[in-house]
């Protein structure tokens, strides 16, 4: 992620825009971990039976993306964090219900 700057004697490393992105990303992991808790525990019935649901529902959210070719191989495609988003997107839309099984959610 640092590339050496040839015009200086001294090794000077000097970040790049991968470096950058990287950073970028790592810094809205917890406020995105913050909400997507926030959205599954939102609701008044069972909490680890919903949470249990919705990982199950990951899953095969996963599977279906593998099976379609959109699963994430190096810095293409759609990873499990992707997949988590859509699933938070679709129950706080309420298009997908806090006690909807995993295969109904297809």
């Amino acid at each position: 992620y640092w590339k050496e700057n040839a015009s200086e004697s001294a090794l000077e490393l000097e970040p790049t825009p991968a470096y950058n992105a990287s950073l970028a990303s790592d810094a809205a992991l917890l406020p995105l971990a913050t909400h997507l808790r926030t959205i599954f525990s939102n609701h008044n019935v069972n909490p680890p039976t919903i949470q249990v649901t919705h990982a199950q529902t990951v899953a095969l959210l996963h599977i279906w993306a593998t099976q379609r070719g959109l699963n994430s191989n190096g810095s293409d495609g759609v990873g499990g964090f992707e997949l988590t988003l859509l699933l938070a997107f679709l129950v706080q839309t309420k298009r997908i219900g806090a006690r909807t099984a995993p295969h109904s959610a297809f």
